[in-house]
């Protein structure tokens, strides 16, 4: 049930459908989603947690944010 409604919130928010078919058969979701954030990092970086440490020190430095 909780899967499902996080699917449908990836689409809402325009995650194309060949992402989300790795994410449901990945076990790197993370990694998958990280990537689809980092094509358009301003438009989507509000998309995600943004609080944990490495992101303020390591990707948002690497997307030029």
């Amino acid at each position: 049930m909780v899967e499902r409604g996080y699917i449908n919130w990836c689409i809402e928010v325009g995650v194309p459908a060949e992402i989300l078919e790795k994410i449901i058969r990945a076990q790197s979701r993370f990694w998958i989603l990280l990537e689809w954030v980092a094509e358009k990092p301003k438009i989507r970086e509000k998309l995600v947690k943004t609080g944990w440490k490495s992101w303020k020190q390591k990707w948002r430095k690497h997307l030029s944010l």
